[in-house]
């Protein structure tokens, strides 16, 4: 049977259509909002899956007007092709407000232009709807901007008729340990634990929500995703571009904390986690933070040879920096997860910028077979490879025989997104504003998970220095640091890239 052509409607059938709701987006005049947020939005009212009553308040620092902000976005060139009459209602639902976080007062004008838009425009007798904020600002910014939407009567929740006021934030979560848990506790302070929506972009990609179809829904799989068969497990995310416009930022992060604490260990979990109880957001999580919660901490002496770090060589002249920038811009691990079903598994992750090509990717090497009815030469190990960019498939690599001999080839079985579908998958941010909006919480992070992932991560950077972790320089668009190929290679093993 021929597959069927995949349409918006798949992406949001289990969960019913959108609510009405006000959708309020700080930072909107942002890098992350022009390239990312913005065409996300422009995408799904292309789609026709916003309802009557579902308004966009941009909100930004910039003194503008909202025809202004329309030109900014179209200057920034991320918007996607669209008809003219799904742009035009795009337009129509939203409004720019300035409103900074510098400026208290300014949450005035929010506060007053909220009340103006809620109306009773779908007549369910009431003005009361949901209020969903969304901080796509600095993490600086997000307890300040709880504690102003508080205090301006921007979270009053309308228990008498089902409504609900949610807030979503974007990475980093902190910098370290004992700041990401004084940022939950401020947050906590205006929102409960179920208001609060952590997201990682990458969660929304189809690939990794796949992974718990591949591993849970194909029975044949299940019982050799373990230490008895799997040899071990290779993380990637590299890029091909530097730090561009994000220089100031970025070099207050680094790659550790910009992608490894999040990115990666997102990945790592939801590639070594038990079965959840139940397809639900708490039983999810429960078990991506027990994998976070086994991963061995690094010490001063276990940090050696475990741990590459590097820059690539124009990094510091990039970012306009006097002297040198001792920011890492390539990280590689080793780590193992101490539990039951990984202990003695080596799990390698790798990123970094300025590589030779774009490619995120989850491989799982299995153990070599040890039959002896083929020669060991010819039998090569089964490689189970998850790429999330830049195209998203899925590619099990198995052995088969050459017509006309007795010989073994390893070749690859392919599933393919686009081709299956005859479609691309839906931007990432679109599934995560779809569960945002109603209220699913299974791609979004717990504290918990952030608490663990930062405790892992905290282990990294207060053990590395020069002796231990020194920062290797590599040329831009060549391959990584050497000691990235020593570190894997130490094993046996050698970096994989589909």
């Amino acid at each position: 049977m021929p597959s069927q052509p995949y349409t918006a409607s798949h992406a949001h059938e289990t969960n019913g259509p959108l609510p009405a709701a006000i959708f309020t987006v700080f930072g909107a005049t942002g890098d992350l909002s022009l390239r990312y947020i913005m065409p996300t939005l422009l995408h799904m009212e292309s789609e026709n899956l916003f309802p009557e009553g579902f308004a966009i308040i941009a909100a930004g620092r910039r003194e503008i007007s909202t025809a202004q902000f329309f030109e900014l976005l179209d200057n920034a060139g991320y918007l996607p092709e669209v008809s003219k009459e799904s742009k035009q209602r795009f337009m129509r639902r939203v409004e720019y407000l300035s409103v900074s976080f510098d400026l208290p007062e300014s949450f005035d004008k929010l506060s007053r232009r909220i009340g103006d838009r809620s109306g009773d425009p779908l007549g369910y007798g009431h003005e009361c709807f949901n209020r969903f904020y969304y901080f796509a600002v600095a993490p600086k910014y997000f307890a300040l901007g709880a504690k102003y939407l508080k205090e301006h009567g921007l979270l009053e929740p309308c228990s008498e008729h089902g409504r609900t006021i949610r807030l979503m934030i974007e990475k980093p979560f902190g910098a370290d340990q004992s700041s990401a848990a004084a940022l939950d506790l401020s947050l906590l302070e205006y929102f409960t634990e179920h208001q609060i929506y952590r997201t990682d972009h990458y969660l929304g990609k189809e690939t990794v929500q796949n992974m718990l179809v591949l591993r849970f829904a194909n029975e044949f799989l299940e019982p050799i995703w373990n230490r008895d068969y799997v040899d071990h497990v290779e993380i990637s995310m590299l890029e091909s571009d530097g730090v561009g416009r994000r220089g100031a930022t970025y070099d207050a992060v680094g790659a550790l904390s910009d992608v490894v604490q999040n990115h990666l260990l997102q990945l790592l979990a939801f590639t070594a986690m038990e079965r959840p109880a139940k397809n639900d957001a708490e039983s999810l999580r429960d078990e991506k933070c027990i994998v976070l919660k086994d991963l061995r901490p690094y010490t001063a002496k276990t940090i050696f040879g475990n741990v590459v770090r590097g820059q690539y060589q124009e990094y510091s002249k990039e970012i306009g920096k006097e002297g040198h920038s001792q920011t890492e811009t390539f990280v590689a691990i080793k780590t193992f997860i101490d539990n039951k079903r990984w202990k003695g598994v080596p799990f390698y992750l790798r990123s970094g910028k300025k590589m030779p090509k774009r490619i995120a990717e989850i491989s799982v090497h299995f153990k070599p077979n040890k039959n002896d009815l083929f020669s060991t030469e010819d039998v090569k190990p089964n490689i189970l490879s998850v790429q999330l960019q830049p195209k998203e498939k899925i590619t099990m690599r198995i052995n088969n025989k050459i017509p006309g001999a007795m010989k073994l080839h390893s070749g690859e079985l392919v599933f393919n997104y686009e081709d299956q579908f005859h479609s691309e998958a839906p931007p990432a941010y679109e599934r995560l504003f779809l569960d945002f909006f109603q209220g699913d919480q299974r791609l979004f992070i717990r504290n918990d998970e952030i608490q663990a992932a930062w405790k892992f991560v905290d282990s990294i950077r207060d053990n590395w220095n020069s002796e231990n972790a020194p920062l290797q320089s590599y040329a831009s668009g060549q391959n990584e640091p050497q000691e990235s190929e020593k570190l894997i290679n130490s094993a046996g093993h050698s970096w994989f890239t589909n």
